[in-house]
């Protein structure tokens, strides 16, 4: 990333945390948890613990961090390396993202994109790029109605599933559009809050149908496999990004939901200014941001809101030009 477009993006999430701190969640129990933040060249600071409220709103206006995450973990000692923080308890966390959903519309809006000269294709992507023969090939998920109508359904049937099977309260689930292509559900319940990481992954087998045969196993009442992410549920020792954050890949923040997910979130979540800027699009599928439908654009340029703007340039698909 180029210090002009670098500088551009700061200076986008600066002005969203320096308006819009109401807007972050300080977790409970903070002073038990680990807080990391990631800059914008990529470089990642974790084991912070913070004594007070304001201390993160300081350190979050000081250093307009890419990502700011918290841990779902409490600690004697978050301060300290990992194999000494001494671990408490933490609460149950579900990931449901895209890249797990199956859906049809995929296969047209989906690309790969070569990081060096920008040649762009459907997929599956080539091991190396047709034109500058770079191996730097990325690929591209985008998401239209279809795949959030999919994502949606399978994350509210997590949450009544957590209510019929687990015996999990509504008080004790919170559920989180990600900021991206997914959403996070978290659960306090103090029946989970002490379960291992082996513990953890025998409830991802249940919800994810894991090992059923149909006959001679109790299914789960919902009559399909729900695809959360493994890793995220197991990992204890995990860092999640914190409520009312922006996401780095998408710069919508991330966004706590009801219980049947109503609303939009790729319009509820959009929290940057809507000043014009003038940007270089390599190429972009139809993205709705906002009520606005923007795209589908190939090397061109236009003048869009900066949310849009900041939203294509942090999936590496367009610059800011100079003015």
């Amino acid at each position: 990333m180029s210090v002009n477009q670098r500088e551009f993006l700061q200076s986008a999430f600066r002005w969203y945390y320096f308006n819009r701190q109401a807007e972050i969640k300080i977790p409970t129990r903070f002073r038990e948890r680990e807080f990391g933040f990631r800059d914008f060249d990529g470089n990642m600071k974790r084991h912070i613990s913070i004594a007070e409220e304001r201390e993160l709103t300081a350190l979050i206006i000081q250093t307009i961090p890419r990502s700011i995450y918290s841990s779902s973990s409490y600690y004697r000692f978050p301060a300290a390396p990992m194999d000494q923080k001494g671990w408490i308890e933490g609460d149950l966390i579900f990931d449901l993202d895209l890249k797990e959903v199956n859906a049809r519309c995929k296969v047209k809006h989906d690309f790969w994109i070569c990081d060096d000269c920008k040649l762009v294709g459907r997929l599956p992507p080539p091991l190396t790029c047709s034109r500058c023969g770079s191996k730097r090939i990325s690929k591209v998920e985008w998401i239209c109605d279809e795949c959030l109508g999919k994502i949606k359904g399978q994350t509210v049937s997590l949450i009544q599933m957590l209510h019929d099977d687990f015996g999990i309260r509504h008080d004790e689930l919170s559920a989180y559009f990600s900021g991206n292509h997914g959403y996070h559900i978290s659960v306090s319940s103090t029946l989970y809050s002490s379960l291992s990481s082996r513990e953890r992954t025998e409830i991802v087998d249940y919800i994810r149908l894991n090992g059923f045969t149909g006959s001679g196993q109790r299914a789960p009442s919902s009559a399909l496999a729900i695809k959360v992410d493994p890793s995220v549920s197991m990992d204890v020792h995990r860092i999640f990004r914190l409520p009312g954050s922006l996401h780095d890949k998408s710069g919508l923040s991330k966004k706590e939901c009801d219980e049947q997910l109503s609303g939009d979130p790729f319009d509820s979540a959009v929290a940057l200014r809507e000043d014009p800027v003038k940007i270089r699009i390599t190429y972009a599928p139809q993205i709705r941001l906002k009520g606005q439908v923007f795209g589908p654009y190939k090397d061109e340029s236009k003048t869009i809101p900066t949310y849009a703007a900041v939203y294509l340039m942090l999936k590496g698909l367009a610059v800011v030009e100079a003015t």
